[in-house]
């Protein structure tokens, strides 16, 4: 191999690696810390493709689909599936979800949680 074909070869191997990174920090794989979920400025937690992964393995390690119902972001999670997680809403402690998410527990199940908060209701995560 000469040294036009090395630098060529190094060229398409830097432009992957470079596609590769624009890729993953696009779909925030890279933006966001594996310890800690994506909140707004208000705090809350965001409905995101990474929160929901987060709290998915969060849920295998307490062995629960409903996770750790002690943890507000964790609440707060639940409550972005209204439809999905009907059960966990019965075992949770009604004073910890209205801290976490700001409504009674019991008017949320009879609400089936509210359009703003079912954003990702087409995320099973």
């Amino acid at each position: 191999m000469e040294a036009k074909e090395y630098a060529a070869y190094g060229a398409l191997l830097i432009g992957a690696f470079v596609l590769a990174w624009v890729a993953m920090d696009g779909a925030g794989v890279l933006s966001q810390p594996a310890g800690s979920p994506a909140v707004g400025q208000d705090g809350k937690l965001l409905a995101t493709e990474p929160n929901a992964r987060y709290f998915a393995q969060e849920a295998q390690t307490v062995g629960s689909e409903c996770g750790n119902l002690n943890d507000p972001q964790n609440l707060q999670h639940l409550s972005h599936h209204p439809s999905q997680f009907q059960a966990c809403y019965k075992a949770v402690d009604p004073a910890k979800f209205k801290a976490a998410v700001g409504k009674d527990v019991s008017e949320f199940i009879a609400q089936g949680g509210s359009s703003e908060q079912d954003s990702m209701a087409g995320h099973h995560g």
